[in-house]
């Protein structure tokens, strides 16, 4: 009973490297097909990039002009909002003179406009 334990230890342990080594090997691919397929993903990508620039463009082509106008204002707005920065000061000031103007003429302020 012993010996046939031994043996077949044995040979689990003779046989163990090999078929780490084909199962290694079986799992990994050739440098070309690595390649190839590395192209492909890229050429995806690059697909992906060009047909959203397309339909960027389109969607800015069927706007009006004042839509555009408005848009890029936004954009500038949402740009200085995300990087923390403020509006000139001297805009500011001026937007503060006016709305205290305003609220003394009995006129509302407008959110937005001012």
């Amino acid at each position: 009973m012993l010996r046939i334990l031994l043996k077949s230890m044995l040979l689990f342990i003779i046989c163990l490297p090999l078929v780490t080594y084909t199962a290694c090997n079986a799992t990994r691919q050739s440098s070309s097909a690595r390649e190839k397929t590395e192209q492909r993903q890229r050429e995806q990508a690059e697909r992906q990039r060009q047909e959203y620039q397309e339909r960027k463009e389109r969607h800015l082509e069927i706007q009006s002009d004042d839509s555009r106008a408005r848009m890029k204002d936004m954009q500038k707005k949402s740009e200085r909002y995300n990087y923390n920065k403020k509006r000139f000061f001297l805009a500011r000031w001026w937007d503060q003179v006016v709305h205290k103007i305003r609220i003394r003429q009995g006129r509302r302020p407008q959110r937005g406009h001012l």
